[in-house]
This record gives structure tokens, C-alpha cells and sequence, in this order.
């Protein structure tokens, strides 16, 4: 009687299955590793599109209790939560910075009106001495308009917090308030509804708001 060869029935090693193991486990490692960020990416951008949703609605709210609260010479800030809205761990703030306008001076408005002169498109700006005059008489209505845009526009900040895992996380919107009322009035000033020949230029010379 013939016995078969021991070749066809050998099986796996032990290093075999211990080099097997080891590669299932690595693979399985990172799949739960891509599974895991998967799911803090969703959570993630859950609360961005959570806190987008509270900011969108607050920013109006703010804007209906600053115009309650008045154009005043303070800033205004409130607080709170998102607690009555179903998201206790959301808060928010809210806050109104008064603009700081600089005022441009005499010798600002009659650089730019003699450069206008030098141009050719406006041969009444003047220069020199009259120039001069021109400017100081300018320079008072332009510290009255930017008394005005400073107390007739506001910059509102709505910020939404939340904590995400152990980083703590916000988001912030910003919009403008314009008191359209103080602004009309001094419109009404202007002779005709025009401004004075490089007057803008001028302003734009004094300084843009912060």
C-alpha cells in the first residue's frame, strides 16, 4: 500500500497566520481611523451649519434691539443664549461699535482742490490764496458730516460660540445700521442736493472710517 505525500497536506505556519493577523489588524485600523474623522467632519460641519442658522436669525433681533436701544454716543452690547431654541451649548453676543470718522483738515481739502484744478476738469476749484479760503470754509461742514455718518452708522457684530469636543469654536457676522433719518437732514443741508467741487476727494483724503 502506497502512502501519499505529506506535501499535499500541508496547512498554513504559525507565521503565516500571525503575518495575516497582523495585516487584517493594520487594515482594520485605519478603516476605523477614516470612519472615525468621517463622522467628526459630519459633526463638524453640523454645528457650522447650526450656528450659520442661530447667527442668520440673531443678527436680526440685534438689529431690532439696537434700534430700540438708540444711536446713542455708547456702544451697545447684549448676550445670551440659544437655550428656548432647542441648543442649550449655542450662546451668543452682540455688539455695536460707533464709527470713528476722522476729520479732514484745511490743508488736506486744498491739496485736493488745487490737484483737481492742475487737471483741467474743474476750473472753479481754484489754488493758491483762494484755494486757501475755500477750504477753510470747507473744513467746518466737512467736521459737520463726519459728526453726522459717525452718529448715524453703526457696525454690528453677532458672534454664535459653541464648543466642539474640547476647542472651543465660534462664528461671527457683520453687518451696518444706517440711521437713514440723520442722513436726510443732512442732505437737506447740501444747496441743491450738491457737494461742493472736491469735496469727496477731500474726504477721502481725511481718512476712511476704522
Amino acid at each position: 500500500m502506497r502512502m501519499r505525500s505529506n506535501k499535499s497536506l500541508r496547512g498554513f505556519s504559525l507565521l503565516e497566520l500571525t503575518v495575516a493577523i497582523l495585516i487584517l489588524g493594520m487594515s482594520l485600523l485605519v478603516i476605523f481611523q477614516i470612519q472615525a474623522r468621517s463622522i467628526r467632519m459630519a459633526m463638524k460641519a453640523r454645528n457650522i451649519t447650526v450656528a450659520t442658522m442661530l447667527a442668520r436669525a440673531k443678527i436680526l433681533d440685534c438689529k431690532y434691539l439696537l434700534q430700540e436701544h438708540g444711536f446713542g454716543a455708547s456702544d451697545f452690547s447684549e448676550d445670551g443664549d440659544f437655550r428656548d431654541e432647542g441648543f442649550p451649548d449655542y450662546t451668543w453676543e452682540c455688539h455695536s461699535y460707533r464709527f470713528d470718522i476722522p476729520k479732514p483738515s484745511p490743508d488736506a481739502i486744498a491739496q485736493a482742490m488745487k490737484a483737481k484744478a492742475k487737471s483741467g476738469k474743474d476750473e472753479n476749484s481754484g489754488g493758491g490764496a483762494m484755494g486757501d479760503i475755500n477750504a477753510g470754509m470747507l473744513a467746518p461742514f466737512f467736521a459737520v458730516i463726519s459728526d453726522t455718518l459717525a452718529s448715524s452708522i453703526r457696525e454690528l457684530v453677532t458672534i454664535v460660540r459653541w464648543k466642539d469636543q474640547e476647542y472651543d469654536e465660534h462664528l461671527q457676522v457683520t453687518t451696518h445700521i444706517i440711521d437713514k433719518a440723520a442722513l436726510a437732514a443732512l442732505v437737506a443741508t447740501i444747496p441743491n442736493g450738491q457737494i461742493p467741487p472736491g469735496m469727496l476727494k477731500a474726504a477721502a483724503q481725511g481718512g476712511a472710517p476704522k
